[in-house]
Order: structure tokens, then C-alpha cells, then sequence
């Protein structure tokens, strides 16, 4: 009988350590009392350093997230920006900032392939040629303390086409894009690309992107 009992609460402490694991995984949405919004940069050549940094420590001071996202979509680009209204406001005339619906709703979620990424050299993606309605999206998703989250997805109406673009994107021989193992699905990984959520991992190496290689990922 005590035996049992030792068994018993073994598992239970197995168990509790187990979800205590699983939660510090977990990622840390947007906090729901700020204001966020979704913003084109139109005024990419006024992105500069500087100003990311202005940015990123107004957001910081209000425990804030900015997401930063680069749009490939045929043979054009562009560059977005998710973030609290209130703070991005005061950027509104100086990036050209046009106030957007999320793109990600307008699409068949179920033609998108998601990712984690890190990147060794963000000057370089190796981006295949994509077809008119194809798309590839690169999100950096910035925290407290500059802490960093990579997303990458493809978006294509063929599935093979879909993989395809991804692998090429991971091609072996260039090296820059490293997809991670995380323990979620595609379909999770799109849920938290849309609510820019910032991962809470701490068992493994977060990706690390400074200022200047952000700026050099994001900007057309």
C-alpha cells in the first residue's frame, strides 16, 4: 500500500514538473490592455538605427513588444511594422506609417507554412523566385532586454510549392536561414506569428539580432 502511495506521488510530481516545463515554453502574448496596431513603413530610408533604438526603449519602458516584418509577395516587398499606436504615433509623418488590417487574416491559413527560425547572417536570405500570389514572410518579434523571436512562413496555393520555397529557404549550401526544433505545429506556429507573441524559452539558445542586422532583415 505504500508502495502505491510512493508511486502515486512520484507521478504527480512528475507531472507538476513536466507543466511547470511546458509553461515557461510557452510564448508570452501582447499584453491585451495596450493599444497595438499594424503599420506599412513607406519611409523605409528614414528607419534607422536611431530610431529603432528610440523605439524599442519607449517600449521597453511600457513592457511594450514591437514586432518588425518584411513582406515578400511575387517580385515586390515591403516592411511593416506592429506596435503600440500611442508610441508609434509620435513616428506616424517621419516613417510614412500607413495604419493596416493583419494580412494574415485575408489568406486561406491553411496554405501557410510557419516557422522558428535563427539567422547567422541577416543580410542574406535566400529567397527563391516566387510566383505572383506567392508569398514569404520574415517577422522579428523584439522584447524586454532586446530579447528576440524569428519567424519565418510561406505562403502558396500548391502544397509542393510550399515546401519547395521553404526548403529552399533552409538550402543547406547557403547556411543563413536554421529552422529550430520547437515542440509546436505549423498551425500553432501562424497562431502565435499573428499575435506576435515573444517565446518564454529558457532551455534553449534564443536567436540574437542587434539593431543594425534588424534593420538590414526588414528594410525594402
Amino acid at each position: 500500500m505504500i508502495l502505491w502511495l510512493l508511486l502515486f506521488l512520484l507521478i504527480i510530481a512528475i507531472s507538476f514538473f513536466l507543466a511547470l516545463g511546458s509553461m515557461r515554453d510557452y510564448p508570452q502574448n501582447p499584453d491585451q490592455s495596450i493599444d497595438y496596431s499594424l503599420f506599412l513603413i513607406r519611409q523605409t530610408n528614414h528607419f534607422n538605427q536611431q530610431n529603432l533604438e528610440l523605439i524599442c526603449q519607449d517600449a521597453s519602458r511600457e513592457k511594450a513588444i514591437i514586432s518588425l516584418e518584411r513582406l515578400f509577395k511575387g517580385g515586390e516587398s515591403a516592411s511593416v511594422v506592429f506596435g503600440p499606436k500611442k508610441i508609434l504615433a509620435d513616428y506616424e509623418e517621419k516613417l510614412g506609417l500607413l495604419e493596416l488590417e493583419d494580412y494574415v487574416e485575408s489568406l486561406d491559413q491553411e496554405k501557410i507554412l510557419a516557422s522558428e527560425v535563427d539567422m547567422k547572417n541577416p543580410t542574406k536570405i535566400n529567397l527563391p523566385k516566387l510566383e505572383r500570389n506567392e508569398q514569404v514572410w520574415c517577422q522579428v518579434v523584439i522584447g524586454p532586454e532586446f530579447k528576440t523571436q524569428i519567424r519565418i512562413c510561406v505562403y502558396a496555393s500548391d502544397p509542393i510549392r510550399r515546401k519547395q520555397i521553404f526548403q529552399a529557404l533552409l538550402d543547406l549550401s547557403s547556411g543563413q536561414i536554421i529552422k529550430l526544433p520547437v515542440p509546436y505545429s505549423s498551425n500553432q506556429l501562424l497562431i502565435f506569428y499573428q499575435l506576435r507573441s515573444l517565446g518564454m524559452t529558457k532551455n534553449r539558445q534564443k536567436p540574437k539580432l542587434n539593431e543594425a542586422a534588424i534593420l538590414e532583415l526588414i528594410k525594402v
